[in-house]
């Protein structure tokens, strides 16, 4: 009992109190995540509420092509999905979804126990580049990504 009032006393002394308050400027050297913190933006997913236990956010970071001559456009998107568990102490994960036309819909679909799953339709190019681009085939494909911690099982919707 005497070593834990030490502790909760060392923990309340002045010294603890500027750790927390101090700054640091240590560089990332994750380019991806520089890239994703720097650039992505968050792709709303539908049906939250349905995923009660696993919480999933989908990021993209959009990335310039040659898909429509002499232009900039946007012409793919590279997807990252972090998963986690309800609560703030609560596991955590991302996985890189990697790079599709783009993701046009995310729904989350009732929860079977405690691993809901994730249904995105992906494009094959952003759908405004149709427009621009009257010879490209337009595919879409639909996935059912099985969400968990550990890993995720991606498969075609039939």
């Amino acid at each position: 009992m005497r070593i834990l009032l030490v502790l909760l006393l060392a923990a309340m002394s002045p010294a603890a109190a500027a750790a927390q308050t101090k700054l640091s400027a240590t560089p990332l050297a994750d380019s991806m995540l520089v890239l994703l913190l720097n650039d992505g933006q968050e792709v709303a997913i539908s049906n939250l509420t349905d995923s009660p236990y696993l919480i999933p956010r989908l990021y993209s970071i959009s990335h310039e092509g040659g898909c429509v001559e002499d232009t900039h456009m946007v012409c793919t998107h590279r997807y990252f999905l972090a998963v986690a568990e309800e609560g703030v102490a609560g596991d955590q994960a991302v996985f890189d979804l990697g790079e599709v036309g783009e993701i046009t819909r995310a729904r989350v679909l009732a929860d079977r126990g405690r691993n809901p799953r994730l249904r995105v339709v992906v494009l094959n190019y952003p759908p405004d580049i149709f427009q621009y681009q009257r010879d490209l085939v337009r595919q879409e494909r639909v996935y059912l990504i099985h969400l968990a911690l550990d890993s995720l099982r991606i498969t075609p919707e039939p």
